[in-house]
């Protein structure tokens, strides 16, 4: 929540702000983590086994979940020769101001939220006329879920049409360009049910989309969608990214030494057997190097966040 008051190439970062704060925060929770990790490292005995583990690295956090409906209702109207509603496209310019308007007269959140559906055109009733639509999920993946015959309570989209038109909105979306960079919008469309057990009545998302998340998302562009510009106000400025670190020390571990990559679901086992303790019936398997066992009967842990470098903003001309 505070990675634009750490990184200076963020859009966010303030430094007023950030002096106002007391300093870089982030700084300031490593070096509490970092004290901690002494104080326990000061109570293990002196030939403890130590593993530091860093569970995923952090960066800028971008992405376009924020106008996706807006791009996916313009590509379902594209599909169907639709348009858009002449009082919607002339309002559209003051969308903004009138967001700002209403949060200076202190307008309910939730009577915000019912009239910027209404004027967006992303409510209920909008949905349930469409063939797909953006489904909640969660602040890295945006969802997508298709309103199929059956499934949904004013289904638009046969079964037997559900794959063709996933294969059209995937190309749609990966034909978007982010205006400020030049550059793709969406690394990939995944399709849910290839990494997720679905059921008739679930309320999954058919679609995760992954985003190009190495700048920011908030200009974009393709010849179906046309220009949507909608400016990213989440609180979420920074987030994490896939790769963690573990440091080991100890009796079995060679000093200064960078060992192979490991998988996370690794750990548990190569720790039980460290300690002498195989366990079976788990995800992972025992890696030797961390299993092995030295002359160290205890084992100690600890984890903390990694710091990443900051992410660079692509620019063109």
């Amino acid at each position: 929540q505070q990675w634009h008051l750490h990184d200076e190439t963020h859009p966010r970062f303030d430094p007023a702000l950030r002096q106002a704060a007391g300093g870089d925060p982030l700084l300031q929770v490593y070096r509490e983590i970092d004290a901690s990790l002494g104080r326990l490292i000061a109570a293990a005995p002196e030939r403890a086994s130590l593993l530091v583990h860093l569970s995923h690295g952090m960066a800028a956090h971008h992405d376009g979940t924020h106008l996706l409906d807006e791009v996916l209702r313009r590509l379902d109207r594209a599909g169907r020769g639709g348009a858009a509603s002449p009082l919607r496209q002339a309002l559209k310019p003051a969308f903004p101001h009138l967001q700002q308007w209403a949060e200076r007269w202190r307008v309910p959140a939730a009577v915000r939220t019912r009239l910027a559906q209404a004027l967006r055109g992303d409510g209920p009733r909008d949905r349930a006329r469409r063939r797909f639509f953006a489904a909640p999920n969660n602040s890295v993946y945006a969802g997508i879920r298709l309103n199929i015959i059956g499934r949904e309570a004013q289904g638009k989209v046969r079964r037997d049409e559900a794959e063709a038109l996933m294969d059209r909105i995937e190309a749609d979306l990966l034909e978007l360009v982010n205006l400020d960079t030049c550059g793709p919008v969406v690394r990939a469309v995944h399709r849910s049910h290839l990494h997720h057990s679905r059921s008739h009545d679930d309320h999954m998302p058919d679609l995760f989309i992954e985003w190009e998340r190495t700048a920011p998302i908030e200009r974009v562009y393709s010849a179906k969608a046309g220009t949507v510009h909608t400016p990213y106000t989440h609180w979420r400025t920074g987030d994490h990214r896939p790769d963690g670190l573990l440091i080991a020390v100890g009796p079995g571990f060679e000093a200064a030494r960078e060992y192979p990559p490991i998988e996370v679901e690794d750990l548990g086992p190569s720790i039980a057997a460290h300690l002498g303790v195989p366990i079976a019936d788990v995800d992972g398997a025992v890696v030797p190097w961390l299993a092995s066992r030295g002359s160290a009967p205890a084992l100690w842990t600890a984890e903390a966040p990694r710091e990443a470098g900051p992410a660079h903003r692509a620019s063109c001309g």
